[in-house]
């Protein structure tokens, strides 16, 4: 585990996505997905344990306590995810897949080929799997409301009180805390990422 704070953000936008104190770890039999557990927190940042009961954080609204504190999912509210509307349809999912692939799949030519087929195995098989399950999902948009970068889905498991976030790790890119909405500056080496046991 990283001894060091690193952010991840989506290489299209420069939008944060998620820091790596939140449980994350690739998907099984999957290596192009990363999934992360969010979790409730107060609007001040401080965690809450949710006990059984109540599906918090199923939305971007927060949830109002008994002492007027505010609770929120950790993702959607450090992010400023916006749930988006139309992607209830294949076809949209479809006609947004297709594109992002594309840039994603441009950019790693350059940056790391060796993942070029990695990435898109298993983005299409994610993006398959989704389109069967889609009722299943809530799907998100970045903070830029920039439909041309990631969009990000989440499910919550059997039981859960909270989702899971599904991100395509190829898209995404480790950057160094305070280094703006860019993606030119800040990056952290891969060596030093690796190092640090993060994946990239």
């Amino acid at each position: 585990m990283a001894n060091k704070t690193y952010v991840y953000k989506d290489m299209t936008t420069g939008c944060e996505m998620f820091n790596i104190a939140n449980p994350h770890s690739l998907m099984p039999d999957n290596d192009a997905i990363l999934v992360v557990q969010s979790a409730l927190i107060r609007e001040n940042g401080d965690a809450i344990d949710t006990g059984c009961g109540n599906a918090f954080g199923e939305d971007a609204e927060a949830e109002p306590l008994d002492d007027g504190e505010v609770v929120v999912n950790n993702i959607i509210s450090t992010a400023g995810l916006i749930e988006a509307g139309g992607f209830e349809k294949k076809r949209a999912i479809l006609e947004w897949a297709k594109p992002y692939l594309g840039r994603v799949k441009e950019r790693l030519a350059t940056e790391r080929p060796d993942r070029v087929d990695g990435f898109m195995t298993g983005a299409q098989a994610f993006i398959k799997k989704l389109c069967t399950e889609l009722d299943e999902y809530v799907v998100y948009v970045n903070s830029a409301m920039d439909y041309e970068g990631a969009l990000i889905f989440a499910r919550f498991d059997e039981g859960a009180t909270v989702p899971r976030f599904f991100f395509f790790r190829d898209g995404l890119g480790l950057f160094y805390p305070g280094s703006g909405t860019g993606v030119t500056a800040g990056r952290v080496p891969d060596v030093v990422a690796k190092r640090e046991g993060c994946i990239v």
